[in-house]
């Protein structure tokens, strides 16, 4: 994980500049999702750099990533992705929009297998993924991707090739992103499921990926990026000249008198998505009251 500001990228909901240590409780914490990780050797995992690929090696990872998403998409099918498949039939999605998305599923179980398989089909996408950050040294899949859904993140001018993978684990149902390495193994960004941004009308920019996908299969241009609150250059490129709905996940509000983040998030992206000067005048005025309301709360402790 790298280090960006103060933070360190959050494993559990894919922020960056969000997990910071937190001597009162022992451990990292993120400030987005309330991610809390207390076991020092994981805690020093996070910490350590993240590994820079070159292009040689971030074209592996990609081939893993498309490999592995085709081996979870045909698990996801057989008796073992019977529960995943179930909560993603209760989440509104039909096998159409399933199949289109490559979604997939992989068993706790298929470590050795995966290796294997990855081993015989392309060695250097079994290496890709050790450098994608999806397996470790000794072949097994990392822990933040067994026994979880699989999201692949598709590149936008070619569907049969993965920049990124996510993973909804079926345990908890936390959220998590490759390890030790850069979100889209250090490529440009995208968001996911770009095919919505052909339909000609205001885009909808979810928080989840399986949200994006519900709005679409009714016919709305939704695509999705976990949290929201952060879009890379690269994104809001794609999103120029559209009109856009961001849909945060809905948080509760700490202090009636504070904006939520889903508001400081729009006013942050707004100029960038729209050029309009007064969303900058408007963020800085919002800023300058969260000043105030913070030196008020220190005068009222001495």
């Amino acid at each position: 994980m790298t280090r960006r500001g103060n933070g360190i990228r959050c494993p559990e909901c894919g922020g960056e500049d969000r997990l910071i240590p937190r001597q009162r409780l022992g451990g990292l914490r993120c400030t987005h999702c309330g991610y809390l990780e207390t076991d020092a050797s994981i805690a020093a995992a996070l910490v350590k750099e993240q590994r820079h690929l070159s292009d040689d090696q971030r074209a592996a990872a990609y081939r893993a990533y498309g490999l592995i998403a085709a081996y979870a998409h045909k698990r996801l099918y057989e008796p073992c992705g019977a529960a995943a498949l179930e909560l993603l039939y209760q989440r509104g999605l039909t096998d159409a929009t399933i199949k289109a998305a490559k979604l997939g599923y992989l068993p706790d179980g298929t470590n050795q297998e995966l290796a294997a398989w990855l081993w015989e089909t392309d060695q250097d996408a079994y290496y890709g993924a050790l450098d994608g950050g999806v397996r470790a040294k000794q072949g097994l899949l990392l822990n933040l991707a067994r026994d979880s859904i699989v999201l692949p993140y598709v590149a936008p001018d070619d569907e049969t090739r993965m920049l990124m993978l996510r993973f909804r684990s079926m345990q908890g149902k936390g959220y998590r992103s490759p390890s030790g390495v850069a979100l889209f193994a250090g490529g440009e960004p995208t968001l996911f499921n770009t095919t919505a941004l052909d339909l000609k009308q205001p885009v909808l920019v979810t928080e989840g990926e399986i949200k994006a996908l519900a709005a679409y299969q009714i016919g709305v241009a939704a695509v999705a990026q976990p949290g929201a609150g952060i879009l890379y250059d690269g994104m809001v490129a794609q999103l120029a000249g559209r009109a856009i709905i961001l849909c945060y996940d809905s948080e509760p509000r700490s202090d009636p008198f504070r904006p939520a983040a889903g508001e400081l998030w729009t006013l942050r992206h707004g100029e960038r998505l729209t050029g309009l000067p007064k969303l900058r005048k408007l963020a800085a005025l919002t800023a300058q009251r969260e000043q105030v309301r913070k030196a008020r709360r220190v005068d009222a402790t001495t």
